[in-house]
This record gives C-alpha cells, structure tokens and sequence, in this order.
C-alpha cells in the first residue's frame, strides 16, 4: 500500500473518531496521515511556536496578495483540501485539550492550505474557525473580518455541512462577546439545517450553545429545558461529550435556581465521565465542573469541600488559557467562594490575598470574553469593600451595573443591584428602591437563593 492510500484511510478513520468526539484516536490517525502527506504537526513547544509564526506569515502574505496566492495550487487541489479538513478536525482535538500552540498552528495551516486550493468549503470553513480563533487572543476586529468572510465564502458554494459548521463557529464566538442576537439567528439556523440533514452530533453542539446563551442571559427555566434535551439525546447515542455538557448545563441552573442536591447530583455524574479519559477530556468542561463543585458545596455550607473544589479549579485555571466561553464559573467560583467566606469571618488564612489572586484569575477570563467583565467587576468591588475601600468599591459595583445593562445580561444586573442596595446606609432611601429592583430581576430570572438573600437584605435595616 502506498503513502497516498495509507493517508487517505487515516484521515477517514481520524476525521469519523473526531465526529464522534473520541480525540484521542482520532487525533492519532490524523497526525499520522498528515505525516504521510508530507505535513506533519511539529512537536515540542519551540516548533510549535515558529510553526505557528510561519503560518501567520504566511496568511500575512495571502491577505496582502490574494491574487497570488488564491488557488495557485489548484492542480493538487484534492490533497491540499484532504490536509486542510484533517487539520481542521485537529483544532477541535487541540482546543478541547487547550493545547493553545496547536489549535493556533492547524487552524491557520488549514486555511493557508485551503486558499492554495482555490474557493471551496474547506475555505469557508478556514475562515471561520481562524476568526474565531484570533478572537480568545483577544483581536476582536480581526475575529470579525474573517468570520465575515467566512459567511460571505459559504454563500458561494452549496455544502449545508459547512454552513452548519461556519454557523456553530461563529455563534459560539459572538456568544462568548456577548452579541446575542447574531449569535441566536446563526445557532437557530444551523439547528435547523442540522436537523434537516438528521446530524446528531452537530444538533448537539448546537443545543449545548444555544443553552448557555440562555443561561448567560438569564434565561435559566429555558437553559434547564435545552440542557435536559441534550441529555436525552446524548444517552440515546451514548455520546459521552455531549452527555458532559448538557450534564454542566443542568449543574449550573439547578444552582442558580437554587437546587443544590441536584445540581451536585449532575456534578456527580459528570465527573464519573471525567474518569475514563476515553470519554472526555475537554479541560475547559473539567475546569467549569471544579468551579460550579465549588460553588454547589458553598451553598449547602460544605466549606472543607467547597474550598478544595476552589483550590482544584485555581490550579486547573493557572494552566490555562482563556479558550472556551463555557468556563465562565470555573474562572468566577474561586474569586466567590473565597469573598463569601471573607465576609462570613471564617477564620482561614489569607483569605485577603487568594480572593485577589481569584479576581485576577477571572480578570484574565474576562479580557478575552467581554461576557465576563460585568462578574469580573462585581467580584472586584466586593474585595475593594471587604478591604475598606467602600467608594471604590461603589464605584466598581456601578461600572458592573452599567455594563450589564449595555450587554443585557439581566442576572449580572440583578447581583450588581443587590451589592449597591445591601451596601447602602439602611435610612437611604436608595437601599429598599436598589434592593426592590434586583428581587424583581431574580424573581423573573427564577435566581431562587439570590431572590432569598435580596429579601433577607430588605427586611435588615
């Protein structure tokens, strides 16, 4: 059998296991068959790193020359494009393992590869997946360039496949910006695309985001509703990476909708999955499933195990780069569950220098999706107040307040209201206006233990 045979079946097993979310095979069979093409992946973060500068440079030079450079390959089109596709189904493996040097070089090779090519579906898909990409460094006016073009790209051939794949891409990324309407237009339409073509796995990624768009605006009844589907699908498939997220999902409302034995029954089970890494290995899932196992112990004042959940999810986020919106707790619990217990007078050590250390941590989430900035505030201003910097701290709750509202995130607006109204003098009349306004947020929100806290708040003058 010759190397272009052997290549071929690799890239077909490589890319069938990726579908199926099982990584680490497929991401075995990919590598080798990019070898067998004379396009391996280069070992050793020193390789990695200039790897990904000469793929930089090298769309540096296609974007300043296209008519140079576009299709200029066409004769060795089907190889270039089997490349490009087997390098792409690569980012999904790297990033899922935030392997940020990898992600980094396959993406920009796959679509260096593509435009060698000529126009076709794996150009559009480059685009995308670069723009979203370059968007968690964080170059937001770049992301949009290209996930422009890629829309643009799409319009011109006829592949419903890579339309679903460019509109999961760039919905997941607007998501993570907090533009919500085209993030929601883009996911409805590749659900319903994916669902016309009976493409279970997509259907799932797609679920998965449009639930945690809910749940990032507040919308935590209709989370709990996707999050539910995504299960049954999962089980129905024995898709254990979806079963992982839509499992997250339900952890996180029953949280906030104030059931703790369920959320941390959820918990539970998803870290039995965590234990055959055959099944996942998605660190940034792992990171969020520490940070809301934090977070769910607080609640049911478990401190020993809340704080070494928060401990786990501190080393976990010190390793790693912002790379998935969907690690939005896993970053925040640490900075909330070290501030609680501050303010509670529990009597740990250092509980002023690890809840800053906490804020920073997210601070670094927050820089490369914006959705974070109004938590990353609020968690800010409660440290400025527990370290006796009370305008400050009013100050920072106020720019919280604000920007939540810009971003409608309406249960950040909800906590930023209840920290300005509990921390007003108890005769201003601000405090029961400010309080009132933030129940009502948690009431429509179904924010059960922070509507709880907000009335105990009215009533203590």
């Amino acid at each position: 059998m010759d190397n272009q045979l052997r290549a071929q079946i690799e890239l077909l097993i490589g890319e069938a296991q990726v579908n199926l979310a099982d990584y680490a095979d497929g991401r075995h069979h990919l590598e080798q068959g990019l070898s067998l093409l004379g396009q391996p992946v280069p070992a050793g973060s020193v390789l990695q790193f200039f790897g990904v500068i000469e793929q930089i440079l090298v769309q540096v030079a296609h974007r300043i020359w296209p008519e140079r450079f576009i299709g200029r390959k066409a004769a060795d089109r089907d190889n270039l494009l089997a490349s490009s596709r087997a390098s792409e189904r690569l980012v999904e493996v790297y990033f899922s393992t935030n392997d940020v040097l990898l992600s980094l070089f396959t993406a920009f090779r796959s679509l260096n590869l593509a435009e060698d090519a000529g126009v076709s579906p794996e150009l559009a898909r480059g685009y995308a997946t670069v723009g979203a990409l370059v968007g968690f460094i964080p170059l937001h006016g770049t992301a949009a360039s290209y996930l422009k073009r890629a829309l643009e790209t799409i319009e011109t051939v006829d592949d419903i496949n890579a339309q679903i794949w460019i509109h999961i891409v760039a919905g997941f990324y607007y998501i993570g910006a907090g533009h919500w309407s085209e993030a929601s237009r883009l996911l409805d339409d590749a659900l319903m695309r994916a669902e016309r073509l009976g493409d279970h796995r997509r259907r799932e990624d797609i679920l998965g985001n449009i639930a945690a768009l809910n749940f990032l605006q507040g919308r935590f009844a209709a989370a709990a509703e996707l999050a539910e589907q995504l299960i049954e699908f999962a089980y129905r498939r024995s898709a254990d990476y979806s079963l992982g997220i839509g499992l997250d999902i339900k952890a996180n409302t029953s949280l906030h909708m104030g059931n703790f034995d369920r959320a941390l029954e959820s918990l539970r089970q998803l870290e039995s999955l965590f234990l055959d890494e055959a099944k996942v290995t998605d660190e940034a899932l792992r990171l969020d499933m520490h940070g809301l196992f934090a977070l769910t112990h607080l609640r049911r004042a478990e401190i020993t195990e809340s704080l070494e959940a928060a401990e786990q999810a501190m080393e976990l986020s010190a390793k790693s780069t912002p790379s998935n919106y969907s690690s939005f707790i896993g970053y925040a619990a640490p900075a909330c569950v070290y501030l609680q217990l501050w303010e509670d007078g529990h009597q740990l050590d250092d509980l002023d220098r690890l809840s800053w250390k906490a804020c920073k941590s997210f601070r670094k989430y927050a820089r490369v999706f914006p959705i974070g900035q109004p938590r990353a505030l609020l968690l800010e201003g409660l440290h400025y107040w527990l370290s006796g910097r009370r305008a400050r701290a009013h100050q920072t709750w106020q720019e919280s307040l604000e920007l939540s509202r810009e971003m409608t995130m309406q249960y950040d607006e909800g906590l930023a209201l209840y920290q300005i109204g509990r921390h007003l003098e108890g005769n201003d009349p601000l405090r029961q206006e400010t309080l009132i306004k933030a129940a009502e947020i948690f009431q429509r929100t179904g924010a059960v233990f922070d509507l709880e806290r907000t009335e105990a708040a009215l009533k203590h003058r």
